[in-house]
């Protein structure tokens, strides 16, 4: 029983190390194309495109405001976990201090609510996921 209790934690800190690598290979990717637009941005000011430098200027500001949701998508789910973590103690501690009077059944029960928590996680992961996806599809298609 405990297994799956363990188990479950080490999935949900694979979660959120994953999270936190896609998350900082996305800032990566952005750093990157802000830096390649840059050399473009300054040769538009350079010639006097002013459509081009405010396209350029809108351009960031939907960078940095996508940045900033991705950010606060990462902290929450952080502060989720971090959550779940004293919930999970807690909840041990209190079965723990039935002693003998703990009961399988309660454990039992314990492990399906953590288990009817995570699978809403990952549905909500996979949806977030799958705008992710169309955001930088549509950035894609606007760069070229």
């Amino acid at each position: 029983m405990m297994e799956g209790i363990i188990s479950g934690q080490n999935e949900r800190e694979k979660e959120v190390r994953n999270l936190l690598n896609t998350y900082l290979n996305e800032q990566r990717v952005m750093a990157r194309d802000l830096k390649g637009n840059l050399g473009k941005f300054g040769n538009s000011l350079s010639e006097g495109e002013a459509q081009r430098v405010k396209e350029f200027q809108q351009m960031i500001k939907e960078i940095l405001a996508k940045q900033t949701e991705r950010k606060d998508e990462v902290i929450s789910k952080l502060k989720e976990f971090k959550k779940e973590q004293k919930v999970l103690a807690s909840k041990l501690k209190e079965l723990l201090a039935k002693g003998r009077d703990l009961r399988i059944r309660d454990f039992k029960k314990m492990l399906k609510e953590f288990k009817g928590h995570h699978e809403e996680r990952l549905a909500r992961q996979e949806e977030r996921k799958l705008e992710v996806r169309q955001l930088l599809g549509e950035r894609k298609k606007g760069r070229n």
